[in-house]
């Protein structure tokens, strides 16, 4: 539903108008307001109050000048009649201004008395407060209305008028009518399109359309003002195929200069190199919080001029530069812009560029040490047990051996040694001697057989993989786990800010807090020395872990399970630019085809190449190192095989001399 406000200024001495026919201007203002100023929000109609006419008397009714209360009539009859919009009129006191309803106006009527010497600072009294209110908006339709103007011309008044608009917040979308009362001749009505229509060369009173065009014929943001068209009393009928509201906006800007601030930390933006040219410095700056305004910037035909650089978490620095942004210093401003209320406030943020979430980067679990993952593979009790089954064997072979069973004289166990000599040999997998053969010596053996055969399964299997990757310590899931630590948390001047807007009261638990604003030297400290912890993007993380080219992210980069935060960031533009609805849609186009994450992947892929390698962890070769404690056991074994066949041929050889030679 649409609604009309009528806001009343001072009282002031009207001028009039006289010879043009009432009637027809009011079919040409109907018209206006049907075709061409269609809306779908509170139309805010801003016209003088306590007008004092001084008319001459006309017999004809229709014959009556016109006047600024006569058109103010005109409209509430006009807006009656069809239904157009409810209205409300507002008294003329400012502070009444706030009590406009809070609905965001679409657009705007305004009349101009050029008869009084100070319309201009009527205007501007009057368009401060309406800037005032919480229902301002400079992107609306702008409808101005001028009055008599037999002392001024029509081109200065609407340089005027047009100027004064686009100084509150960039108002470009306006059209001024000035109805005069000059007579004129051969006048043209002059349409979009270059098509021109003569009308009749005799006119008596006219009126002129006039528009802003800051950016036409090659203009880079001039206050240029066009003529539309013009027309005489009698030839309002050819107006129908008008266009009164033309975009301003070209598809080529024949290379005017756009410049672009920027604001964040890497990847969101990177410094390449900057160069001088006379007293200016150009930076080359990327980022996937550049990419977008840079094709946006290249299919326009702009000439990109980047401003210096603000890579740093500095609150005040971020003030700044939205200062520059509020005082025209800056046509757009790129990076760690947030979509938030109070950025809002104070500058036109486009469409969502870039999803970033926060969350406390911890330091990772440290590897298990080799051994000690080893040896902690089974407990203690079972690592006694698993060294004395052997034992137990082969004193049980020894003691089923010197039992004599239906005859049966079996030798080949009745030593201790080469019992033991037997049950290792079965641990190892390798033959015995002799088998044996009475039934409970080769029910024993089988069994043992299985359990080496269990064992040896096993240990390949957990010695395997232990070895390879022998795993990581516990790892931290929530804020408590890291208080309980006592990590420092570096905290960003930045994140005061954060902390009132998104009431991060998490903060407050920490005992050992660092203020900084270095990210690279934090992440850097907390990826080799693992002493602090930072509130980061998931992005930024990952950026820095690719930078030092750590092969795999989840040993390197690790988060608490809960997000502390999500930013949407946009890029941000002085308010009433009119570079936003043309870049929106580049952004619409280029975020549905995958743009910024092909961009995300190229900009990881170049970091790796151009990094040095700390570490590379994405695979490990199985090699001699990894089973060195296996060949070192298997070693000792052989020895200790060596020792016993040596003592054992040397018991034999001296055992057969003294037999042979007893003598000696």
């Amino acid at each position: 539903m649409l609604l009309i406000v009528a806001l009343l200024s001072s009282s002031i001495e009207a001028g009039y108008t006289d010879g043009i026919n009432k009637s027809s201007f009011q079919t040409f203002f109907k018209s206006v307001l049907l075709d061409k100023f269609t809306t779908r929000g509170p139309v805010l109609i801003s016209l003088p109050a306590e007008v004092e006419e001084h008319i001459p008397n006309y017999l004809n009714v229709d014959d009556t000048p016109i006047t600024l209360q006569w058109i103010q009539d005109m409209i509430f009859q006009v807006v009656s009649d069809i239904s157009l919009w409810p209205m409300l009129v507002m008294q003329s006191q400012m502070q009444e201004l706030f009590d406009v309803p809070k609905v965001r106006n679409n657009g705007y009527i305004l009349l101009v008395n050029s008869h009084t010497e100070e319309f201009k600072d009527n205007l501007t009294q009057t368009l401060d407060g309406l800037q005032s209110t919480l229902s301002w908006n400079s992107r609306a339709k702008f409808m101005v209305i001028a009055l008599g103007i037999s002392d001024v011309r029509s081109e200065e008044l609407a340089h005027a008028v047009l100027s004064t608009l686009k100084s509150y917040e960039n108002v470009t979308d306006a059209v001024l009518f000035v109805v005069s009362d000059n007579a004129e001749w051969n006048n043209s009505l002059v349409l979009t399109g270059n098509v021109n229509i003569t009308i009749s060369n005799k006119t008596f009173p006219t009126i002129y359309v006039y528009s802003l065009f800051p950016f036409f014929d090659g203009r880079c943001n001039e206050n240029y003002v066009k003529l539309l068209g013009k027309w005489g009393s009698d030839d309002f009928n050819n107006t129908t195929m008008f266009d009164y509201f033309p975009p301003k906006i070209p598809k080529d800007f024949m290379g005017c200069t756009l410049r672009i601030g920027s604001f964040g930390i890497e990847p969101l933006l990177t410094k390449e190199h900057c160069t001088k040219c006379g007293e200016e410095t150009s930076f080359v700056i990327k980022g996937i919080g550049v990419e977008i305004p840079h094709i946006f910037a290249k299919n326009m035909n702009f000439t990109v001029h980047f401003l210096e650089p603000v890579m740093d978490l500095d609150q005040e620095l971020f003030i700044n530069e939205i200062v520059k942004l509020m005082n025209g210093d800056e046509d757009m401003l790129v990076g760690a812009i947030p979509i938030l209320n109070q950025m809002m406030m104070l500058a036109d943020l486009s469409a969502p560029v870039f999803l970033d979430v926060l969350k406390f980067h911890v330091p990772c679990p440290n590897p298990v040490d080799k051994m000690k993952r080893i040896m902690s593979l089974f407990s203690l009790s079972t690592w006694l047990c698993l060294g004395l089954v052997p034992i137990l064997v082969a004193v049980v072979f020894w003691t089923l051996s010197n039992i004599p069973e239906h005859n049966v004289n079996f030798t080949a166990f009745n030593m201790i040694s080469r019992c033991f000599i037997a049950a290792w040999a079965v641990l190892l997998g390798v033959s015995v001697p002799r088998m044996p053969l009475s039934l409970r010596m080769r029910c024993l053996f089988i069994i043992y057989v299985w359990y080496c055969f269990a064992i040896s399964t096993v240990f390949q299997a957990f010695f395997t993989t232990y070895i390879v990757e022998p795993g990581y310590e516990s790892s931290l899931h929530t804020v408590d786990d890291v208080v309980e630590t006592g990590l420092v948390f570096a905290s960003y001047d930045i994140y005061k800010g954060s902390e009132f807007i998104t009431e991060l009261e998490m903060i407050s638990k920490f005992k050992h807090v660092v203020e900084t604003n270095d990210y690279s030297k934090c992440v850097e400290q907390l990826l080799f020395r693992k002493s602090m912890f930072i509130l980061s993007s998931i992005y930024g993380s990952e950026f820095m872990a690719s930078r030092f080219y750590f092969g795999r992210k989840d040993n390197v980069v690790c988060f608490l399970d809960d997000s502390v935060m999500t930013f949407i960031y946009a890029v941000a533009l002085p308010k009433g630019s009119p570079f936003l609805e043309i870049l929106n849609e580049h952004i619409g186009m280029l975020l549905e085809s995958g743009f910024l994450e092909r961009c995300w992947s190229e900009m990881l892929h170049t970091v790796k190449l151009q990094a040095k390698q700390y570490e590379d962890s994405e695979y490990v070769v199985f090699n001699l190192s990894h089973l060195s404690p296996v060949f070192i056991m298997l070693l000792l074994g052989y020895v200790l095989c060596l020792i016993v066949f040596i003592m054992e041929h040397t018991t034999h050889f001296l055992k057969f001399k003294f037999e042979k030679f007893p003598m000696l």
